[in-house]
């Protein structure tokens, strides 16, 4: 994904955590909403995760790329 799909990305797994809050928290929430609103984010993330990997050594220089991929690896 170029940085633009990853932009794209992280709004929509915040669109969609936001209304899994407000769906969970209404009298009767829907487990068939529940389920495709957590699927929509797992997709996302897997587009997301391994994209944001192959950006790590474009954002840090050589010297510090194996505590940049360290940290990241930590979250």
């Amino acid at each position: 994904l170029p940085l633009e799909g990853i932009t794209v990305v992280s709004i929509e797994q915040a669109v969609f955590s936001v209304a899994l809050g407000f769906v969970v928290r209404s009298s009767d929430p829907s487990l068939v909403l529940i389920f495709l609103m957590v699927l929509a984010i797992g997709i996302g993330q897997a587009m997301y995760a391994p994209a944001y990997s192959a950006l790590i050594p474009s954002l840090v220089s050589r010297e510090n790329l194996a505590a940049a991929i360290s940290l990241n690896s930590a979250q």
